[in-house]
């Protein structure tokens, strides 16, 4: 009994096709053992070389530390190095703690480390040389400005970390969503043809007072 109510309804069987059709191959969740194990030594090999990138420039860090102690001098060029260490820390934390690496991280990396060859190195560069490394300061920030706009006005949804449940989820929200704007659409629609109406009746009404007004005045006359 419930497959043939199910079968006389075909709305809700076409919208269950649809949904079946909408999802993507690549988002397929059943794995193999192989490819399983194989997912598994690539995200090793992923943390073993992030621990390899974090020491490295831990180690490197407190090697310019101790420059600036034994010279007893801490000039603008280290601080700006040390800023460096730090972003590739930061940018290695984000990276075990979400999977991703923001490409922002490396847009500022550059940034410090051409304010750094720009300062350092004034002295022995030309003036077309320093231009050149201004304006590609100037080209990064403008990248990382057309960056975060895009995030914020076109942001793209994260459907490779979500299961088949939850993406049947936002497909289903999406779908109501957009009936429920096509709904207030319809029914702003319908109140501005009635509004319409109202005012053309009340046109057609002080029209025909008027006109009985002047007849008035004509008999009286």
């Amino acid at each position: 009994m419930p497959d043939e109510i199910e079968s006389l309804n075909p709305r809700k069987h076409k919208e269950t096709t649809d949904i079946n059709q909408e999802q993507p191959r690549h988002l397929s969740f059943k794995h193999s053992p192989k490819e399983r194990v194989l997912a598994e030594v690539i995200h090793f090999a992923e943390y073993l070389g992030l621990l390899v990138i974090a020491i490295a420039t831990i180690f490197a860090g407190y090697t310019e530390v101790s420059k600036m102690v034994l010279a007893q001098s801490v000039t603008l060029g280290d601080l700006l190095l040390l800023f460096l260490y730090l972003e590739i820390l930061a940018m290695v934390a984000i990276y075990i703690k979400t999977g991703k690496l923001p490409i922002r991280f490396p847009i500022y990396i550059a940034i410090i480390a051409l304010a750094r060859l720009l300062i350092i190195e004034v002295k022995y560069l030309t003036e077309w040389e320093m231009i050149a490394i201004a304006g590609t300061i100037t080209f990064l920030a403008l990248s990382v400005l057309v960056l975060r706009f895009g995030h914020t006005k076109m942001p793209y949804k994260d459907i490779y970390n979500q299961n088949p449940e939850k993406i049947k989820d936002t497909e289903e929200q999406d779908r109501q969503d957009r009936q429920d704007r096509q709904d207030r659409q319809d029914r702003q629609d319908r109140q501005d043809r009635q509004d319409r109406q109202d005012r053309q009746d009340r046109q057609d009404r002080q029209d025909r007072q008027d006109r009985q007004d002047k007849t008035d005045n004509f008999e009286l006359v």
